[in-house]
């Protein structure tokens, strides 16, 4: 057996001061090194610095792609983003895997604000939010918890 290609993605989100968060995401592929680093202010969801590092890439005109990066900055986390992302990053003078990357991260946000949020509430006062917000996405807020 011979391995042909292989992908590994990551996202990691730091809460800083002041309401922002910082995510440092990769992703590193056969072909690909690519190193995201996102600013969000996690009170509004909103994109508000965005860096990219393309460390290899299969053809030396790739890393021109990481200077459309900065287009992340003003999208909202949330409904629509994902159209967002792919309009900002996405398209013919952009990277696939830069917007693959993106939204990536951005999920890690999400997921980083239910824990951030969770520090604030009461466990009634989750259960209701967190059933609210992920029912109809997740079996156990579907089933388990929302009846």
């Amino acid at each position: 057996m011979v391995v042909v290609f292989n992908r590994v993605k990551s996202a990691t989100v730091i809460e800083q001061e002041d309401g922002i968060v910082l995510i440092k995401a990769f992703f590193i592929d056969t072909f690909h090194e690519i190193n995201l680093e996102l600013k969000v202010n996690i009170n509004e969801m909103l994109v508000v610095s965005a860096e990219a590092d393309m460390v290899r890439t299969p053809h030396p005109d790739c890393p021109k792609a990481a200077t459309e990066v900065e287009k992340l900055c003003g999208i909202r986390i949330g409904p629509g983003a994902r159209k967002a992302i792919l309009k900002a990053v996405g398209h013919a003078d952009g990277c696939t895997h830069l917007a693959d990357l993106a939204l990536d991260a951005f999920k890690a946000v999400i997921q980083a604000n239910f824990k951030i949020q969770k520090q604030e509430m009461t466990p009634e006062e989750r259960l209701a939010k967190f059933a609210d917000q992920l029912g109809g996405t997740c079996y156990h807020w579907t089933r388990v918890v929302k009846k």
